[in-house]
């Protein structure tokens, strides 16, 4: 029997099409060049791996480790990624709860950028405390995730989140119900924003994170996607 991702694994891709259209998408890319020059890619929950696939055709030095807790999910991740088989190695596990110095092969490379796409919303804030905890210096980290932008949007805003929980806890058992303080947990571990992006009138952006000495920054960027 699916259980929870599980069991939107097959429909998500046209699911976020009917509901958003192209623009998640945008904002998934919206700062793919910051891995041009990254050499080890960790991807928490992204999900069908589109994005993954993208990354991968993008930049032939890159190797990615996935890493996702739905299996379904991942199953269609490597699906999609299979003419880069040879630079991907994906895990099954609830980030919440696994070791990533477990990733940390002596012969491989420590990884030096992070991804995660629509994916910080499903944890908590202190779960995003635990996970920087767990993350080696330098590093860059690229995020998109939906946004509760100032102004007369605000309220539409709220209500459309509100709703896409909701919607996730019935489809998934997801627990978390509301947007977590990611920017906060990040200053304070010493992360800095280096670039910011926005879609759909602010509703998703996408950022690009940095902690220590890190890679080479690409030109920045605004994506307006209105």
């Amino acid at each position: 029997m699916l259980s929870g991702f599980d069991r939107v694994a097959r429909i998500y891709r046209w699911a976020e099409y009917v509901t958003f259209g192209p623009f998640l998408s945008r904002a998934r890319s919206a700062h793919l060049s910051d891995l041009a020059t990254a050499q080890h890619a960790l991807i928490l929950g992204d999900g069908d791996g589109r994005f993954t696939r993208l990354a991968l055709r993008t930049y032939p030095q890159l190797h990615v480790t996935a890493i996702d807790i739905s299996p379904q999910m991942l199953s269609l991740l490597q699906q999609r990624c299979a003419p880069c088989a040879d630079r991907l190695h994906i895990i099954h596990a609830d980030v919440t709860i696994f070791d990533l110095s477990k990733i940390f092969h002596p012969r491989q490379s420590a990884p030096d950028a992070v991804v995660t796409h629509f994916f910080l919303d499903c944890l908590t804030t202190t779960q995003i405390q635990t996970l920087i905890t767990q993350l080696p210096t330098p590093m860059r980290w690229i995020v998109s995730d939906f946004h509760i932008p100032s102004g007369i949007l605000r309220p539409i805003s709220q209500a459309l989140v509100r709703s896409l929980y909701a919607a996730f806890r019935i489809l998934t058992g997801l627990q978390t119900q509301e947007l977590p303080d990611w920017r906060q947990s990040f200053r304070s571990s010493g992360w800095h924003l280096q670039k910011q992006s926005s879609v759909l009138r602010s509703l998703l952006i996408a950022e690009t994170w940095e902690r220590g000495a890190t890679l080479r920054t690409s030109p920045a960027s605004h994506l307006s996607g209105e």
